[in-house]
């Protein structure tokens, strides 16, 4: 009978504890902020004034697998605010970021999402002339008279250039795709690293022939994901990797990569 008891009291307990941890959980799946970039295909904002493109279609599918609201809001940010956000609060999620091995030591990621498009060092046609060929791409970019290639601030190309030899004086930082396509059409610099898509995308949207610009340098391939914050809920984190797995499983994310980039126009 005492055996009886405690063991009521026990399940009473558990029972208590579980709807607890749900409760904290489905709370701090509400309390997320959802940030991006304008990116385009990837994330931009529409004709609308709305978040759109590959990725922010792909965290609404996520949404609804794990039961978020629909309506919950996506901000559009510089890239360089929202990343610096996305590493101070548990609340914030930035997407989509490269998972490059620097950054899964700086957050939890949902992912891998492949068939991104080419990154690396975009040029203007007529400034190829200017660029023997028997010197070295990198040399080039070094010398005194070249020196300046536009990257994004907090970008992981940051990264690759430095690793393969690029002087760390010779990086213009930005804050946005837009910002280097304008310099590149300006002549204000001679290279530029970004998506190959994303690239192309701003250069035709402002009215330039994409035929006139090359990628010329490719890095090695990096998968895509979403990042969360490093302290964010063990629990909250297995919902949305569920989710994520699910959606995965159901080759979700190749079918909206064939359609955004193969079928689908600019805005």
């Amino acid at each position: 009978m005492l055996f009886a008891k405690y063991f009521n009291i026990l399940i009473l307990l558990f029972l208590s504890i579980f709807c607890c941890v749900q409760a904290t959980t489905a709370q701090e799946l509400e309390e997320l902020v959802w940030l991006t970039e304008d990116y385009p295909p990837f994330a931009y904002v529409n004709e609308q004034g709305e978040p759109d493109g590959l990725y922010v279609n792909i965290v609404k599918a996520l949404w609804k697998k794990a039961g978020i609201d629909a309506n919950t809001k996506i901000s559009v940010l510089p890239w360089a605010r929202a990343y610096k956000l996305a590493q101070t609060d548990k609340k914030y999620v930035l997407f989509p970021m490269k998972m490059s091995d620097p950054r899964k030591k700086l957050f939890r990621f949902l992912g891998p999402i492949n068939g991104l498009s080419d990154n690396g060092i975009i040029v203007k046609s007529d400034a190829l002339k200017s660029y023997k060929q028997n010197v070295s791409l990198i040399n080039h970019i070094n010398l005194k008279k070249n020196c300046g290639i536009g990257v994004l601030l907090h970008s992981s190309d940051i990264n690759e250039l430095l690793w393969r030899g690029v002087k760390e004086d010779c990086l213009v930082k930005v804050s946005t795709v837009d910002q280097l396509a304008r310099m590149l059409i300006k002549d204000r610099l001679q290279f530029v690293t970004s998506d190959k898509a994303t690239i192309m995308w701003e250069l035709e949207k402002l009215g330039e022939k994409l035929p006139d610009y090359k990628m010329i340098y490719v890095f090695e391939p990096s998968d895509g994901g979403i990042a969360l914050h490093k302290k964010v809920g063990n629990e909250t984190y297995d919902v949305l990797n569920q989710a994520f797995n699910e959606l995965a499983t159901e080759s979700f994310f190749e079918k909206i990569m064939s359609d955004y980039l193969n079928n689908r126009s600019q805005p």
